[in-house]
């Protein structure tokens, strides 16, 4: 389990993945318009890696700092990911807490699962988990917000998108957005055709 700092009144938690949701990393060096390069060590070897900025990321992170209290979770390793949230957090203090790949359920040494219940002192409806795979979320699927894949593109706008869900749920006046996302999303009843 993991106890989370002191929480912050009014305030619900909310969990954000890293890759494909925030940035993208471009390891292969497909993509030309890198936001950054950066330089992390694996293996006493240095890696440079190209990381590219999903759109409206600050604009986003913001808003985000205003009204939640922000937990990146995320499946990558923890010195590529600190790496990477180093650089995004050089101005600003935006995460309360970083989880990575070893809080994570792994389920075939393939797929990676973030379950919700290892928090210890915050209650199940006061966190909002937002991954583009639905598998990470899939033990608390009311709790999740799918969003799609970030790789390259300039014109991507889903954090202007879920910028203005998460401010629907603000907005709806209820003190569990389990409800709302239900209705939203239906992931259970699309889990039940898988």
């Amino acid at each position: 389990t993991i106890t989370l700092p002191d929480s912050i009144p009014n305030k619900k938690t909310l969990i954000l993945d890293l890759d494909e949701t925030l940035i993208h990393t471009d390891y292969l060096c497909k993509y030309s318009n890198c936001d950054m390069i950066l330089d992390f060590v694996s293996n006493d070897k240095t890696i440079k890696i190209p990381v590219l900025f999903r759109p409206f990321l600050f604009e986003f992170l913001d808003f985000c700092s205003e009204f939640f209290e922000i937990i990146v979770f995320t499946a990558s390793k923890k010195e590529y990911a600190d790496c990477v949230l180093n650089f995004i957090e050089k101005e600003k203090k935006y995460f309360s807490l970083r989880l990575y790949r070893e809080n994570c359920i792994c389920l075939k040494n393939m797929i990676f699962l973030k379950d919700l219940r290892i928090f210890s002192n915050r209650k199940m409806k006061d966190l909002l988990i937002i991954d583009n795979s639905l598998y990470s979320f899939a033990n608390q699927l009311y709790y999740g917000i799918l969003i799609t894949s970030f790789y390259s593109d300039l014109n991507d706008v889903e954090l202007v998108n879920l910028k203005n869900y998460l401010m629907t749920l603000i907005n709806s006046g209820s003190d569990d957005f389990r409800e709302i996302n239900s209705k939203m999303f239906n992931f259970e009843k699309i889990k039940m055709h898988l």
